[in-house]
C-alpha cells in the first residue's frame, strides 16, 4: 500500500500537469485572421483607419468627411468619394444609423440597434434590401423617416427638407415624442426668413422649424448646426432639391443626444468621438495561440505510430491514461495485495508479488513518461501566429 500511496502522489503531479497545460496547448486562429468590414465602428483604442480620398481637398466639407470616414461610417476610406454625387434616401440612413453609432459608441442607450429581422414597417422595404436592417432598425427606435403612403422610398434621392427632417427627428428623438403639428410648426414657421419657405413640404415643417429654434437659442456646446454646417449661409433652402454626398456627411458630424438640446448629455461631434476614442483604452485580450506540436512528437514516438495526433486527440489520451492510473489501477492493486496475504503457497506468493511489483513498475515508468511529455508544452512557448 505505500506504493500504491506514492505512486498515486505521481498521479496527481501528472494530473496538474495535464490542467496546467491544456490552456497553453489550445488553438485558436479566427481572432487573428477576422478582417475589418466596411462601416464597422472603430475599436475603442485603435488606430483609425486613413480617409484619403482624392476629390475633396477643394471642399468646404472636407473636415467632417475626414472625420466621418475616421469613424468607419462610409464604404471606403480611399479613392473617390464623389462629394457632388447624390445620395438616397436608403444610403443615408445607413450612415446615420452607422455615424450614431460610432459618435455614441460608449453610450449603448443612444445607439440605434439595426435590425435583425421582420416584421417590416414599409412594403418597399423588404428585409432582402440591402440597407432593411438600418431602416428598419431606425423605424424601430421611434424615429419619423416615412411618408405619409406608408412607404419609404429607398431608392428616391434625398432632398434638403428630407435630409433635416430625418436628422432633426433622430437628434430629438422622434416626431411624436417631442412635436405636435399645428403648435410649434404654426407658431414659429411664419417666422423663417428663407425666401422659399412656403415650399417646404408641410410635414417636414415642425422638424425643421424646430432645428432652427434649436440653433439660434440654445447655449453654448447645445446648438447643432445642422443647417450652417450641411448648407453654409443660406437665403433660400431649396427643399425639392437633391442633397449632395458631402452635404449628407457634413450633416452627421454632429449628433444630438435623442432629447431635448437643453439637458444632458449635450451633442458630441466625430472630432470628439474620435478623441474619446483614441483616449479609451482597448480592450485586452489574450492573444490566440497555436500548438505547437512538440508534445505530440513526444507522444508519437512513445507510441510508435507515427500519426499526427493533434492536441485535442492527446488530451483525450492523456486523460484516459489518468482514469487508468487513478481509477483501475488502486482497485487492482488493493484485490492482488489481499489475495498476497491470504495465500499460504509459497510459489502462489511469489506469483502475486512478481505480478503486484511488474505491474506498479510499468505504471510507474508509465506516469513518468506522461510527465516528460506534457513537460513539453512548459518548456516550449506556444507559437504565435504572425
Amino acid at each position: 500500500m505505500k506504493r500504491t500511496i506514492g505512486l498515486l502522489a505521481v498521479i496527481a503531479i501528472a494530473a496538474c500537469s495535464q490542467r496546467g497545460s491544456s490552456g497553453t496547448a489550445t488553438t485558436s486562429t479566427t481572432a487573428s485572421t477576422a478582417a475589418a468590414t466596411p462601416g464597422t465602428a472603430v475599436t475603442p483604442g485603435a488606430a483609425m483607419p486613413s480617409v484619403s480620398f482624392d476629390d475633396i481637398s477643394a471642399i468646404a466639407e472636407r473636415r467632417y468627411i475626414e472625420d466621418i470616414g475616421a469613424l468607419g461610417v462610409f464604404d471606403m476610406s480611399t479613392g473617390s468619394f464623389n462629394p457632388s454625387g447624390t445620395i438616397s434616401r436608403a444610403e443615408y440612413v445607413r450612415w446615420l444609423v452607422r455615424a450614431n453609432n460610432a459618435i455614441w459608441f460608449d453610450q449603448p442607450s443612444l445607439q440605434i440597434r439595426p435590425a435583425e429581422g421582420p416584421p417590416a414597417t414599409f412594403p418597399d422595404v423588404p428585409q432582402s434590401q440591402r440597407n432593411f436592417a438600418y431602416i428598419q432598425g431606425i423605424d424601430n427606435a421611434g424615429f419619423a423617416i416615412g411618408f405619409r403612403d406608408k412607404r419609404f422610398h429607398p431608392n428616391e434621392l434625398l432632398t434638403h427638407e428630407q435630409l433635416l427632417a430625418i436628422k432633426e427627428s433622430v437628434d430629438r428623438g422622434g416626431y411624436d415624442h417631442i412635436f405636435a403639428p399645428g403648435s410649434l410648426a404654426e407658431g414659429n414657421w411664419s417666422g423663417q426668413s428663407w425666401k422659399d419657405r412656403d415650399r417646404v413640404t408641410p410635414d417636414f415643417r415642425p422638424l425643421i422649424a424646430t432645428l432652427v429654434n434649436d440653433d439660434k437659442n440654445a447655449g453654448p456646446g447645445h446648438g447643432l448646426d445642422t443647417i450652417g454646417r450641411t448648407f453654409g449661409a443660406i437665403a433660400m433652402l431649396r427643399p425639392q432639391m437633391p442633397a449632395t454626398r458631402a452635404q449628407a456627411a457634413a450633416s452627421l458630424w454632429n449628433m444630438g443626444a435623442h432629447r431635448d438640446l437643453y439637458g444632458p448629455p449635450t451633442p458630441r461631434t466625430a472630432a470628439e468621438a474620435l478623441r474619446l476614442r483614441a483616449a479609451t483604452p482597448a480592450p485586452r485580450r489574450r492573444p490566440p495561440r497555436v500548438h505547437n506540436n512538440r508534445g505530440s512528437v513526444v507522444l508519437r514516438f512513445v507510441a510508435g505510430m507515427g500519426l499526427n495526433i493533434d492536441n485535442t486527440a492527446s488530451t483525450a489520451i492523456s486523460s484516459l491514461l489518468l482514469v487508468v492510473l487513478v481509477v483501475v489501477f488502486p482497485i487492482w492493486d488493493v484485490i492482488e495485495t489481499r489475495r498476497l496475504r491470504v495465500a499460504t503457497d509459497v510459489s502462489a506468493r511469489e506469483s502475486y508479488y512478481r505480478r503486484i511489483m511488474g505491474v506498479e513498475w510499468s505504471l510507474t515508468l508509465l506516469v513518468i513518461i506522461l510527465l516528460g511529455w506534457r513537460a513539453t508544452f512548459f518548456f516550449y512557448a506556444p507559437v504565435r501566429p504572425s
